[in-house]
């Protein structure tokens, strides 16, 4: 059998209580239609017990029959203080006013079977709700409890698995910080190479008037980085430009700049790299492991690109060069190795 806790069987215990209460209740018989009609008592006894007349309400038709007095009225509605010289009383009563004892004699004593039905069903639905509370409390404290600290492992667990995930997504954003730290120096060198090769004769056509190119070679502006050096003040001063012209000059430099900076692409020369390299290349082997491990590793890395300071062997890669990353050669499929200038990645 099914354990069942102990407050669950007090709200079960009132429940059925209640229940009770509820059908005792729905058998119980309302009170029936009643007439209140004058009763002539005929003879008394000392108990109460006496014969009475009465005169149908409906019919008007004198009946006569036993009837329960009240012995306890007062004596001038008793034989012979009521009609004197007679054994006649009064006393009230009621009849039937509907169904098929309509005009006969109700007695009061029935009333007393219904008051004492509707007192049992008063009684158990008050022992019901007793234990029906004190289960239905006590069972939230219970819960409460539960909720609270029963179970405090669970609670200890969610709070290292959260302390465990804020550690991962740090490390996570480390490495991708320590990838555009490597990355950004080796990208803007590369732009700067590309705009020394682009001649100014290129921005011509952004201004309306001649371009004097001459002009702008013999004060060393030769290729539109110089351009973007200058700046437009030195280039209206130096060809002899307005100001709005040098500034479409300079626009139009910058326009062909983010142009190459969207189109470049760093090539890495893993035959012989250089420390900028290098350190790029240990940054994405930690990023990727990052990767290919989040949430799963639990000890954070031994070492981050910006502590490897151990210096590139004079061995070469093997052939493959261009590759960001050697394998060991065990799978396939195998991770990608730290490079060797890290000996504790």
């Amino acid at each position: 059998m099914k354990h069942i806790p102990f407050f669950r069987w007090f709200v079960t215990l009132g429940l059925v209580l209640v229940g009770c209460s509820v059908g005792v209740y729905l058998a119980t018989p309302d009170y029936p239609e009643r007439e209140q009609v004058d009763l002539t008592v005929l003879n008394e006894a000392p108990d109460g017990t006496c014969t009475v007349r009465w005169t149908d309400p409906f019919e008007r038709v004198e009946h006569t029959g036993p009837y329960q007095c009240d012995r306890y009225r007062p004596a001038t509605f008793k034989a012979p203080d009521y009609e004197p010289g007679t054994d006649l009383g009064w006393d009230v009563g009621y009849v039937f006013a509907e169904g098929s004892q309509q005009g006969e004699l109700y007695s009061l004593a029935d009333d007393e079977d219904i008051e004492a039905s509707i007192a049992l069903s008063d009684q158990l639905l008050g022992i019901g709700l007793l234990p029906t509370i004190i289960g239905l409390i006590g069972g939230n404290i219970r819960s409460l409890g539960r909720l609270i600290g029963v179970r405090p492992a669970v609670v200890r667990k969610g709070a290292r698995l959260r302390v465990r995930a804020v550690q991962t997504a740090q490390d996570h954003a480390r490495a991708e910080d320590a990838v555009r730290t490597a990355w950004a120096p080796l990208h803007k060198e590369l732009i700067e190479k590309r705009l020394d090769r682009i001649p100014v004769a290129r921005l011509r056509g952004a201004v309306r008037t001649r371009l004097p190119v001459r002009r702008l070679e013999r004060n060393g502006i030769h290729s539109v980085r110089d351009v973007l050096d200058a700046g437009a003040w030195e280039v209206a001063h130096v060809g002899g430009l307005g100001r709005q012209e040098a500034e479409r000059v300079c626009a139009a430099a910058r326009r062909l700049a983010d142009g190459v900076r969207r189109d470049a692409t760093v090539r890495l020369d893993t035959d012989r790299p250089d420390d900028r390299t290098v350190t790029l290349l240990n940054a994405l082997q930690v990023l990727v492991r990052r990767g290919l491990r989040l949430g799963t590793r639990r000890t954070p890395p031994t070492c981050w690109p910006g502590n490897c300071s151990a210096p590139w062997p004079t061995r070469h890669p093997p052939p493959g060069g261009g590759r960001c990353s050697q394998r060991d050669g065990r799978s396939a499929g195998a991770l990608p190795r730290p490079w060797p200038n890290c000996a504790s990645c």
